[in-house]
């Protein structure tokens, strides 16, 4: 997602913008903003420049397979580049928007989430948030699992239980704010949640970490669920839930 938040005070005579997906407005004190938020690739137009304020946030990582004594972990978040609170002066012209996408969650044996790309924008002024890392299958333990989130928060690792039956839990993927946890006794970790941000007018979370997976050895035993970091856009995928043959990761989120 690439999210710039034009300030305009008033309204009439602030900068003048176009090519957003779709574009909202709202008033804070004696300062009035238009949202202009990118969903797709496009073309930011400004036709007047002036202070902005921006978000980008990369694509999240896909998770890992689990299957037969291994386990997936989970998607790291993309990462969240944003100056609200601190605009800067961008120049009137065209201005290249490139939409990170989620990677693709794991399937088959043995096989890793793939990563999410960049979210670009390129003009007189270029930024760019990195995609997260893809979740990690772990055959041993404790193995790193959890893929890195874009903004470098690492991954939880996994775990094993062997009694009353085996199981193993993927560690939880990197979130934009915050570390997946470690999966504890076979159990997956959570992701790491994500960055909060208020440029939309409200306190959003932006790019949380994918739960681990898990594999259990047994017919009848419920698995245990790990939780998403907060932050639905660009967070990553969990890990793959299977009992016996290969259970696939989910993808991350653009």
């Amino acid at each position: 997602m690439f999210l710039p938040s034009v300030i305009l005070n008033p309204l009439d005579k602030g900068v003048v913008a176009s090519g957003a997906t779709s574009t909202t407005t709202y008033s804070s004190g004696n300062t009035t903003y238009a949202v202009h938020t990118f969903t797709s690739n496009g073309t930011l137009t400004l036709l007047r420049g002036g202070r902005l304020e921006y978000l980008l946030v990369g694509g999240g990582g896909g998770g890992a397979t689990s299957g037969a004594a291994h386990s997936g972990g989970g998607g790291g978040g993309g990462e969240v580049v944003h100056n609200v609170g601190n605009p800067e002066i961008f120049l009137p012209g065209r201005y290249t928007v490139t939409i990170g996408q989620g990677g693709a969650g794991a399937e088959g044996i043995l096989a890793n989430g793939f990563p999410g790309t960049s979210t670009t924008l390129s003009g007189s002024v270029s930024l760019s948030a990195v995609g997260g890392q893809g979740g990690v299958w772990a055959g041993g333990v404790p193995e790193r699992s959890g893929g890195t989130s874009g903004n470098g928060f690492l991954g939880g690792f996994s775990s094993y239980q062997s009694s009353p039956f085996e199981k193993m839990g993927g560690g939880g993927g990197g979130g934009a704010a915050g570390a997946g946890t470690n999966s504890s006794n076979g159990i997956p970790g959570n992701g790491g949640v994500g960055a909060l941000v208020s440029i939309t007018g409200s306190d959003v979370y932006y790019a949380g970490g994918g739960a681990g997976g898990q594999w259990i050895d047994s017919a009848t035993a419920n698995f245990n669920f790990g939780l998403n970091g907060a932050g639905e856009i660009g967070s990553g995928g969990f890990g793959g839930y299977t009992r016996a043959f290969d259970g696939s990761g989910s993808n991350g989120n653009s």
